[in-house]
């Protein structure tokens, strides 16, 4: 019992000092960033889409940078600053100082990330200036001896081509309604070119029921996650932030986004096994890269019992290390 208050003790006045600091403000703007776009871009765009878009950039980039940035200062920021000695000399166990410290970077980590997942689903199908009109779907076709042929189909305002002389141009189209033309110049061949508006598509508004709530829990598993790692790699390594980056962007956004089994031996995989509903079209892009996900349930139980072993282990380093202070 006195380990367990130790350890609430620590963790409520180390997260009083961390949203006081220059830290939790990077962070802020870190987690910021997708729930932003999603903000301004949301409802100009299919809504499943930018979802789909800004859950994966979500949990690809937000959760880990955050959890990098507040996990150093579990132990790495101590031992820079020459302090470590003061948090060891107190009548406490280690265990429960790295315990509590771990908690408090975990929670607000994820408070950051909740918040910032629960604007992207907002804001995603309730943005501000969102477009109700429906989408227009164009064709941009040359002619050929075969008759039209379609070299480029696309739902954007702007249709992007290449005239007779190879320079780019652009022709705004959301003026056309189904069926109208727009003849262009030749292109480089001396074909004729136009663009065919083909017919209007109602915006789809809605994101599946529950994404909100799974994309909150996710993003804010991934960060605690992060927050360890970062926090294990601080007791042996003087820059754990080198090293949590080079694993986190480099490593796991190569084994995260390979085809195959590999893909399980990173965190990012059962991240989005709790997100990612194959059955949905909302995920046809992601689900086409070969992945066998896991069942949302077996994912959040995989994922945190290798931050419980991950866990007991730093505990059980931070106990057994000795920390040298050097000038």
């Amino acid at each position: 019992m006195a380990f367990l208050k130790a350890t609430l003790l620590i963790a409520a006045l180390q997260v009083r000092v961390l949203i006081q600091s220059i830290r939790f403000v990077i962070c802020a703007l870190v987690a910021l960033v997708p729930a932003g776009i999603a903000l301004a871009a949301g409802g100009t765009t299919d809504t499943e889409k930018i979802g789909a878009d800004l859950s994966i950039m979500l949990l690809q980039f937000a959760a880990p940078l955050v959890g990098l940035i507040l996990g150093s200062v579990v132990i790495a920021e101590e031992v820079e600053g020459r302090t470590i000695t003061f948090f060891f000399t107190r009548p406490l166990h280690r265990s429960a100082l790295f315990l509590g410290r771990w908690a408090a970077v975990a929670l607000v980590g994820g408070v950051l990330i909740a918040v910032s997942a629960a604007t992207v689903s907002y804001g995603s199908s309730h943005a501000t200036f969102r477009d109700l009109q429906p989408e227009l779907h164009w064709e941009l076709q040359a002619e050929r001896a075969t008759g039209w042929k379609t070299t480029q189909t696309g739902s954007q305002s702007v249709v992007r081509y290449q005239d007779e002389f190879r320079d780019n141009r652009r022709k705004h189209v959301s003026h056309l309604e189904p069926g109208e033309i727009i003849e262009l110049p030749m292109d480089r061949r001396g074909r004729p070119q136009r663009i065919i508006a083909t017919e209007r598509k109602p915006r789809n508004l809605d994101l599946p029921e529950g994404f909100a709530g799974l994309l909150m829990l996710s993003g804010s598993l991934g960060a605690a996650i992060y927050t360890i790692i970062t926090a294990g790699l601080s007791i042996f390594v003087k820059r754990p932030m080198i090293l949590g980056l080079a694993y986190a962007f480099a490593v796991e956004g190569l084994l995260a986004n390979l085809p195959g089994s590999t893909q399980a031996l990173s965190v990012q995989f059962y991240l989005r096994s709790i997100l990612i509903d194959p059955e949905s079209p909302m995920w046809n892009r992601w689900s086409s890269m070969g992945s066998e996900f896991l069942e949302p349930s077996q994912a959040i139980l995989r994922l945190s019992v290798f931050g419980l072993i991950l866990l007991i282990g730093c505990s059980r380093a931070v106990v057994r290390k000795q920390f040298l202070l050097t000038s």
